[in-house]
């Protein structure tokens, strides 16, 4: 898969991705259990999408990471989204996907920094009610960024791309331990 002569394992930088984790957590909490929990694992799993996705951008671009990983850590996430994703060159997030990330942003951090106010019956019935609309929407939306991440990283060739370089890695270990 890697004839260039000038590659080397210096080039590859594995990470780990706990993507699938919080994705399975999110799903799990959405059917089962409760909505609040479900957005922040979806929270959690937007928040590493979308600065792995920056970081792919500004490496693409010829940037360092020295250069771009204080960008990463210090925007917020609707700059990050807008300004930055446009700077990037990265395809426009609509404004209804953008209102419902803030909301979902806005319902997490309500819940990890216990930031709720004092609410009625009523009230904490209608607050039950959007937590359950805006974590059943988050599918709709975790879709659309993956469609995206397949079509910008991947060309649409995911799977054919990473068996390849499963099948190229294990090439180079067995050649290394001594097999042909």
């Amino acid at each position: 898969m890697v004839d260039d002569p000038g590659f080397s394992g210096e080039q590859v930088h594995p990470i780990f991705d706990h993507g699938d984790k919080l994705l399975s957590r999110a799903e799990s909490e959405l059917s089962t259990g409760d909505p609040l929990i479900s957005i922040v694992f979806y929270v959690i799993w937007l928040e590493h999408y979308v600065n792995g996705t920056l970081a792919w951008a500004f490496e693409r671009q010829g940037h360092t990471r020295d250069a771009y990983f204080p960008i990463i850590r210090q925007l917020n996430i609707e700059i990050k989204l807008t300004a930055t994703w446009k700077l990037l060159g990265l395809p426009e997030v609509s404004r209804e996907k953008l209102a419902l990330i803030k909301q979902a942003i806005e319902l997490r951090n309500g819940f990890i920094h216990y930031k709720w106010p004092a609410l009625t019956h009523r009230e904490a019935d209608q607050q039950k009610d959007r937590e359950r609309r805006i974590a059943a929407e988050m599918p709709s939306l975790v879709s659309h960024l993956l469609e995206l991440e397949n079509e910008l990283l991947w060309s649409g060739r995911e799977e054919e791309i990473v068996a390849a370089f499963r099948e190229d890695v294990t090439r180079r270990e067995s050649r290394q331990d001594g097999a042909p």
